[in-house]
This record gives C-alpha cells, structure tokens and sequence, in this order.
C-alpha cells in the first residue's frame, strides 16, 4: 500500500535537500516547511494534494517542477524562493508565462504563483490568491491592465516600493503586508479591507481613476 498522506509538519525544519513525489498523496500543513536545505522538489503524479505552508519558508527553493499537477495551491508555497518553476508543456490546466505559474479561464491570465525575481505584469490580467504572498520585493508596479488583485494575493509580502493601478484591489489582498513609507493606488475600487494589518506606510496618494472605496 502506497503512502496517502504526509501530517502536519511531518517533515518541518529537516535537512532534506530533494523531494520526488510519485504517487497519489495529500501533503498537511507545514509538512515539508522551513527545510533551509531544500532546493529542488519534484511533482511526478497529477493527483498531489497540499496544504498551507506545506513548503512554506524554504528559501534555497528554486527548483519546482509542477509537471502535470491538476491543483496548483500557491498557499502552499508562501516565503519560498520558487525562482525556477517549470510545468509540463502537456499539462492542460496551468502553463508558464514569464517564469510565473499561469492558468487560463474565459482567455484570460490569472497569475497563479509568482516567483521571487520580477515578471512582467502586463502578459496578465488577474493577481491570484496567494500569488505573491510571503515575497520580498524592492519596487512593484501593477498596471492597470490587471483587472482584479485577488484576495491575500499580497499577504505577509514585504514591498518597499508599490504603485497599484490594478482595476479592482479586492478585500485582503494585500493582508498583513509591510509596505514602503508611500502607497500610490489608481485603482477604480478598493474593496473593504483591502490593505487590513498592512503596516510601513505613513502617506496615502490616491491617484485619478479611483472611484468607490468600499
């Protein structure tokens, strides 16, 4: 009988330094989390599950290999370094687009999982959930391209410069995050608690464009 689950930090704060995962399996919380070692982590089967944090932390992480994977949970891989992530040109749910993990619904591209380098926000249109969550960033522009910044999809980042233009700033999506001493927005709406426990910044410049703050 094959291995179906790894618990809740099963494996956390070990020296692993390679993970091959072959089989169906469901990955807990923080199973695999601040393994300061690991550096390469390999999804063999479509059917791998995983949790928050499952590979939180890990900041030699640069070599995802997603291959086939059908759910891709960026929560996952909060404050992990993910700088070289790649996917299976056969796999019919995700693909890469400037180093970032993409999928595509109704022709648009939703950013799924960011890595720590810079990507180019203009080949996408919507910021997914937990996409850049746990990054550090020095300086960050969202183009008004972006339509929707998605819930948490900034939480606990640190970004020292950031300039939103995004369309839509929904509620959360920059959640406890540590942000620079200014905050240019232009967005169009502000939802309810878009920026909740976000700390850094002592003045707020709300550009033309913005219209409803909620």
């Amino acid at each position: 009988m094959n291995l179906e689950v790894i618990g809740e930090e099963a494996l956390m704060d070990s020296g692993l330094e390679v993970l091959d995962f072959n089989h169906p399996l469901h990955i807990g919380v923080k199973a695999f989390y601040r393994n300061n070692n690991l550096t390469t982590v390999r999804f063999n089967h479509p059917k791998i599950t995983m949790d928050m944090n499952s590979f939180g932390s890990n900041q030699q992480l640069d070599n995802v290999e997603f291959n086939d994977l059908e759910l891709i949970k960026p929560e996952a891989f909060m404050d992990s370094s993910l700088n070289g992530m790649s996917i299976s040109e056969t796999n019919p749910y995700y693909k890469m687009i400037d180093n970032g993990v993409s999928k595509q619904v109704n022709d648009l591209n939703y950013l799924v999982l960011a890595p720590s380098s810079p990507t180019n926000l203009t080949l996408f249109h919507h910021i997914g959930s937990y996409a850049y969550a746990g990054k550090t960033i020095d300086s960050l522009h969202i183009p008004s391209n972006i339509k929707t910044v998605e819930p948490y999809a900034f939480s606990s980042s640190t970004i020292t410069n950031l300039i939103v233009d995004a369309e839509i700033i929904k509620s959360n999506a920059f959640n406890d995050a540590k942000l620079g001493e200014i905050l240019e927005i232009s967005s169009k709406i502000i939802e309810k608690e878009s920026f909740r426990y976000t700390s850094g910044f002592k003045i707020l410049k709300l550009n033309e464009g913005v219209e409803h703050i909620k």
